[in-house]
């Protein structure tokens, strides 16, 4: 198990950092089933199977980025555990 920061997200693949090599992973069917979804900016733990990286669990945000959804629907993400703001 390596820990690491998401790095990017595209079209359900979330690239992960450990500090010195970027894996690609895929999130766990777990993970969508129980509405737990990754944003850049997460920590998160990521396992090998089967020779491929699986994104395993994302780790407890300490803070986020949000702004109202479309249409003022829903709240949408822009990045988690955010270090440095400027505005």
């Amino acid at each position: 198990m390596i820990e690491g920061i998401i790095v990017k997200a595209l079209s359900g693949f979330y690239y992960v950092s450990d500090g010195e090599k970027v894996y690609e992973t895929r999130a766990r069917g777990i993970m969508r089933k129980n509405g737990v979804t990754p944003y850049v900016g997460d920590n998160a733990v990521i396992q090998f199977e089967s020779g491929s990286a699986v994104l395993d669990k994302v780790l407890p945000r300490s803070n986020a980025l949000v702004r109202p959804g479309s249409l003022g629907a829903t709240v949408e993400y822009t990045s988690s555990n955010p270090a440095v703001l400027t505005i």
